[in-house]
């Protein structure tokens, strides 16, 4: 996808055989990455998935069109 220089890490849901929202998805990335929940960040275009990671304490963003100006802006208050 022409991204791969700029990213440490994908997390791709078919090679780990959990689909967000569910919880093991966003614990499979945390646990991979030894990282704190309340240092993760996903952007999404699904509110259910967003809302998900924020129940688990991650920062989220919802991307969609209309937000889409909005997130170098948001990404500076994280």
């Amino acid at each position: 996808m022409g991204y791969k220089d700029r990213v440490e890490a994908v997390f791709s849901s078919c090679r780990m055989g959990v689909l967000k929202p569910s919880v093991a998805f966003f614990q499979y990335i945390i646990q991979s990455l030894n990282v704190p929940a309340e240092r993760m960040l996903l952007i999404d275009d699904r509110v259910a998935n967003v809302r998900a990671a924020q129940d688990l304490g991650w920062k989220a963003f919802y991307f969609t069109p209309n937000t889409r100006s909005q997130i170098i802006k948001a990404l500076g208050k994280l």
